[in-house]
């Protein structure tokens, strides 16, 4: 159990809703229904995406927008191509990548299979994200803290995780990995829809600038009582030997808050920090999370495969319990 924990485990109740970032993602935080922001819906929009395929070739659409089979809920907005194993998937467009998932090698209608689809995210800056589903295992060809072009071949496609066949599952989110709506500009109309065939124009974008990384959503907490107004978190990608700071206050009485980090299919804790509340409900604390590497059940060393998990903040009931159904995405190293 990793140092800084002051109560039992059968104390807690930290439940956090999560499944494929699919998070998130990027995934995670899968269960739950939250109203989507305008912000990010204009951002999307103004963001040139592309099929996920290189220039030429042309799949079917097997799910699009609000399939009732798995395209509901955070997973609204998402578009599932037939594509078979071992074609080339490509950045939708250019932007940052944040998360490298490729050591899955099975498919499994078992719902407990979300969490275990190879995956890469990739951050296109302003907060909006592209995931890319269900890839061939050890076929990424970007590590973690690549820059990507619009077109470029980022790995390919397979059958891993919660699937029923080979095929691609793609999306644009939000820091907390919820589907945002997309038009993509090759695809007249702008959303594919179930049953067509679509012919990719995604070339190698040129001359293409990084507008840089996302921040960190300040907002994520607010049903919980939890308003940050301040954090040197970098946005999804966190650092274990880092220390980073959090300020921000609760919107009803509480002595402590808690900060907490799950593995990314939810469950009970990994990694706890606790810390006080003032008398006027403002706090401010700095993290370090150490003891995390070892806390891990599968921590990978290797800058081919991320570590992801959930965070989540929340006030501490005078009982010791503590609640969220919210979590952010974030992929430590």
């Amino acid at each position: 159990m990793p140092c800084g924990i002051s109560h039992t485990l059968r104390n807690l109740y930290a439940w956090v809703f999560a499944g494929a970032l699919t998070l998130p993602a990027f995934g995670f935080s899968q269960d739950a229904d939250y109203a989507l922001s305008d912000f990010g819906q204009e951002v999307c929009r103004a963001i040139s995406f592309l099929l996920p395929y290189p220039k030429g070739k042309a799949y079917r659409v097997l799910q699009s927008v609000e399939s009732k089979f798995s395209h509901f809920g955070l997973n609204q907005y998402a578009v599932d191509f037939d594509m078979p194993e071992s074609e080339q998937v490509c950045a939708a467009a250019g932007g940052k990548v944040v998360c490298v998932q490729q050591s899955f090698t099975a498919a499994t209608l078992d719902l407990k299979g979300r969490t275990k689809a190879n995956r890469i995210i990739i951050d296109h800056g302003y907060g909006i994200f592209s995931q890319y589903l269900h890839l061939k295992p050890n076929s990424a060809t970007v590590r973690e803290g690549d820059l990507v072009r619009g077109g470029q071949v980022i790995a390919l496609s397979g059958n891993t995780g919660y699937s029923t066949k080979p095929h691609l599952h793609f999306q644009v989110q939000d820091a907390m990995g919820r589907s945002l709506p997309l038009r993509f500009a090759d695809v007249p109309g702008g959303t594919p829809r179930q049953g067509e065939l679509y012919y990719s124009q995604n070339n190698l974008q040129p001359g293409y600038s990084f507008p840089g990384s996302s921040p960190f959503p300040l907002q994520a907490f607010e049903t919980n009582g939890v308003f940050i107004t301040r954090t040197s978190f970098p946005g999804v990608n966190l650092v274990c030997d880092e220390t980073y700071f959090v300020k921000g206050r609760l919107v009803r009485p509480s002595r402590r808050v808690v900060l907490y980090l799950l593995p990314p299919d939810g469950g009970l804790p990994i990694w706890v920090g606790i810390y006080s509340v003032a008398a006027d409900q403002s706090f401010e604390f700095t993290v370090k999370f150490a003891g995390l590497r070892s806390a891990s059940p599968e921590w990978h060393i290797e800058p081919s495969e991320s570590n992801c998990f959930a965070l989540a903040i929340a006030p501490v009931e005078e009982n010791g319990n503590y609640w969220s159904d919210i979590s952010v995405p974030v992929f430590l190293r």
